[in-house]
């Protein structure tokens, strides 16, 4: 459904009037706060929202151990690892996919 966005930006009065597909998708613009608002109506968290910090903190963050000794961790490492992770879990998949199908 050809639409419009309707998304109210802040310190704006009129909403916006960029067109957008869909009544639940927002313009290229306003998407992900069409989306997290979505989510917030089912009283949930958008999991988008995991990926979304990652990106967007600088490469080498890190954080102190609380009791001040230890190895300093750094989150975009934890986040590094988990898309190694399921990157050999989806290369595993298919390679397995294939052996069974021939």
């Amino acid at each position: 459904m050809n639409t419009y966005c309707d998304v109210v930006p802040q310190g704006k009065k009129k909403p916006c009037g960029i067109n957008a597909y869909g009544k639940l998708r927002g313009c290229r613009y306003h998407g992900r706060e069409k989306r997290d608002a979505l989510f917030a109506l089912m009283n949930m968290r958008n999991p988008g929202v995991l990926f979304r910090l990652a990106w967007n903190a600088p490469p080498f963050t890190t954080v102190q151990a609380p009791d001040g000794f230890g190895p300093r961790v750094s989150r975009r490492n934890a986040y590094d690892v988990y898309m190694l992770g399921f990157t050999i879990l989806g290369s595993l998949g298919s390679v397995i996919s294939i052996i069974i199908n021939i």
